[in-house]
């Protein structure tokens, strides 16, 4: 897994600590941790509780593997995803994550307009019919 974390799947201008987490929990799990929690700081429990906000978010087999690593520790300081995905993308991965947020909501996190936000949700749900 450390050669795929080199280069061969873009981790090279990832935060080394980012790199870290996707090694225990997968790529996607590693963003999307990142895209809800970066720039903060965030309990894991000792024991991995299905109806915890990080499973929700990561999934929960990614929650075991974080548990197991790291549980009953704060993980201090997550990177912030957004450098490292587009704006479309973290459009779409809030809304999967958050779909009770408004697109004003989303706008103002990712700090784009709310406009662009909308019209990005819209194109995806034309994309799906």
């Amino acid at each position: 897994m450390e050669s795929e974390m080199n280069g061969e799947c873009g981790y090279n201008n990832w935060p080394r600590k980012l790199r870290e987490l996707a090694s225990v929990i997968g790529r996607e799990a590693a963003l999307n941790l990142s895209m809800m929690y970066g720039g903060r700081s965030v309990y894991i429990p000792k024991n991995a509780i299905e109806d915890h906000p990080v499973a929700q978010v990561i999934g929960m087999e990614a929650f075991k593997r974080l548990v197991a690593y790291c549980g009953g520790l704060v993980l201090r300081d997550i990177p912030l995803a957004t450098a490292l995905v587009s704006k479309r993308q973290a459009i779409i991965a809030i809304n999967r994550n958050h779909p009770d947020w408004t697109g004003r909501a989303i706008a103002a996190e990712l700090r784009t307009t709310e406009r662009y936000v909308n019209m990005v949700l819209n194109s995806r749900i034309n994309q799906r019919k």
